[in-house]
């Protein structure tokens, strides 16, 4: 048996503390590795679940803002054209929606003392007269008076601003409430032979819907088969108009 203080057991000895120290280190450093990889699993988790809430957040936004916007898009749209007819001829002046006709069409303000020119519109349906009645434009209850506006059944169109404006024909058929537009006019659409045709002057207009009317314009709207097309027609403005 090794005595001991022989010099071959306490270099076992040694190599026994040894082993055990290097063990120890090796399981710590196992440890804190995988308390390392503990904390970045959960902070790389941390960050994503933050990203997805981000992602959501941005996906709800976006939705409420297009909703909100097509929303907006359809009430300006339902607000400019509130009121209109799309029924057969005769067409009384409609009130109902005339404001918010006005407003979601721009109109500018009225006034007879800055801009006041007039034109006057006759209308066809297969070649039958289709009055323009009086009173369009001037709602009497309100104690309103558009810009666009007729004092009686003559086919005289008042165009009033407070300075220049190119009215156009199409927002005059606004103020009057009745649906106008290149291929329809009240309830009658462009199909099937019929056609719609607007003349000023004795000359076909090539966009009725944008068509800017002029001091002392005659304007005539047409629908049906064009052999029943009127062109152009007489008249005379009274004194001062």
């Amino acid at each position: 048996m090794a005595r001991l203080d022989d010099p071959s057991e306490l270099t076992r000895k040694q190599r026994r503390e040894q082993a055990r120290d290097e063990r120890r280190s090796a399981e710590e450093a196992q440890r804190a590795s995988a308390e390392g990889r503990k904390r970045l699993t959960q902070i790389a988790s941390a960050l994503i679940v933050i990203a997805v809430i981000g992602i959501i957040v941005a996906l709800v936004a976006t939705s409420g803002s297009k909703k909100s916007n097509s929303s907006s898009g359809t009430n300006a749209t339902a607000s400019s054209e509130a009121g209109l007819l799309e029924t057969p001829a005769p067409w009384p002046p409609q009130y109902s929606g005339l404001l918010s006709r006005i407003v979601g069409n721009h109109f500018p303000p009225q006034s007879d003392a800055g801009y006041h020119v007039h034109a006057v519109l006759r209308i066809y349906v297969e070649g039958k007269s289709v009055e323009v009645p009086s009173q369009v434009g001037i709602d009497q209850q309100e104690s309103y008076l558009a810009p666009l506006h007729t004092h009686d059944n003559s086919g005289i169109i008042h165009m009033e601003a407070t300075e220049p404006y190119p009215f156009k024909l199409s927002q005059f058929f606004l103020v009057w409430g009745v649906k106008f537009n290149n291929s329809q006019i009240g309830g009658y659409k462009v199909g099937g032979g019929k056609q719609l045709a607007v003349y000023a002057n004795g000359s076909k207009v090539a966009n009725p819907s944008t068509f800017a009317m002029k001091p002392h314009d005659h304007i005539v709207v047409n629908y049906g088969n064009p052999k029943t097309f009127v062109k152009e027609f007489a008249f005379t403005f009274p004194a001062g108009l």
